[in-house]
């Protein structure tokens, strides 16, 4: 719809009404398949194999680890070590789980407000 005039208006409200409508069912439905989830579903185990390495700039960690938290493992008692040869980053999907354990709490609240 182009540009709406004062005789328009009743068809674009109603049109308005409908696609909020349609947004609202939508959400209802994002919040129904986020319930049916197990909320204690393994944060880690959903993204890496148990016996995989994970590396610090494998792009599955996004969302789980910023890149100034793996920048100052360190201080942020990231469990990542260093491999022999190349000086990378390395930890294991259990060492990881067992960091992220205590924040999944926050996670879940985080997940209420914005759904």
């Amino acid at each position: 719809m182009g540009k709406i005039t004062f005789n328009d208006l009743p068809q674009a409200m109603e049109m308005l009404l409908n696609q909020v409508a349609s947004m609202r069912s939508e959400i209802a439905q994002l919040r129904q398949q986020l319930q049916q989830n197990n909320p204690d579903e393994n944060l880690i185990l959903g993204r890496f194999h148990e016996w995989e390495i994970i590396y610090a700039r494998d792009e599955r960690l996004k969302g789980l680890l910023s890149k100034a938290a793996i920048q100052h493992w360190k201080t942020q008692g990231i469990p990542f070590h260093y491999t022999a040869t190349g000086g990378l980053l390395y930890t294991t999907p259990r060492e990881l789980d067992a960091y992220l354990n205590p924040h999944r709490e926050a996670m879940k609240k985080l997940k209420k407000t914005i759904l």
